[in-house]
């Protein structure tokens, strides 16, 4: 082989080892960012009201979600109603298999200002229901809202491939599923109005009220 030919093997063995470490670089980060299950005290700001004992999806929603939600039931042998969030959002396919499941077994939604685990004597703060979050939260029968310190966030649904972002049509197996509740399909409408790669929609007091996010206050 000739010097330029060895260049070009040399130019494509560096390609294909930093496409080799970017994949482990996303493996790595989809580890430290996926969602956990766990038995928490959903409370307001003080403290001075808490829902004992609610399961909270922590984290991305993924298509381990449903079955660590399953798993977690089993395995802690809890009889919590009520399932609470903190989370960006995730795959809206994921997300539309959670609310179905929340919505036909009759599960309660919640969001409140702080999460306390007592196993672990941690406080979670900051509460955000963004991205795919707010649909699977309105399928709760019951859906309280513990305070007013939370964020909720919508935009587009779209995909993440290597870091671009893109809108995508979305079916309308989600949409149907809302329709029950018009305010609902509005919200999810109002969505579509900021694209995936945008910093999304945050949703004003006003808007959480208009929209029905709630139908419980504490």
């Amino acid at each position: 082989m000739n010097k330029k030919q060895w260049f070009y093997i040399g130019i494509i063995c560096v390609l294909l080892l930093s496409c080799m470490f970017f994949l482990i670089i996303i493996d790595t980060n989809q580890k430290l960012i996926s969602e956990e299950v766990l038995l928490v005290d959903a409370c307001n700001q003080d403290k001075t009201f808490c829902k004992k004992d609610v399961m909270l999806i922590h984290g991305k929603i993924t298509n381990n979600t449903i079955k660590n939600i399953n798993s977690f039931i089993i395995e802690t042998n809890t009889d919590s109603r009520t399932i609470c969030f903190h989370s960006n959002g995730g795959s809206v396919d994921n997300a539309y298999t959670i609310a179905s499941w929340i919505k036909e077994n009759k599960y309660n939604t919640c969001l409140a200002d702080i999460y306390v685990d007592l196993s672990k004597h941690a406080v979670l703060r900051n509460t955000k229901c963004n991205s795919a979050c707010p649909f699977i939260l309105v399928m709760g029968k019951v859906r309280t809202q513990i305070g007013k310190k939370q964020y909720i966030k919508i935009h587009h649904p779209g995909i993440n491939i290597f870091g671009f972002k893109f809108d995508y049509k979305l079916g309308n197996e989600f949409p149907n599923l809302l329709a029950k509740n018009k305010k609902h399909i509005q919200l999810f409408n109002k969505g579509l109005n900021w694209s995936f790669e945008s910093e999304g929609y945050e949703l004003t007091k006003h808007d959480i009220l208009y929209y029905e996010i709630f139908n419980e206050f504490m």
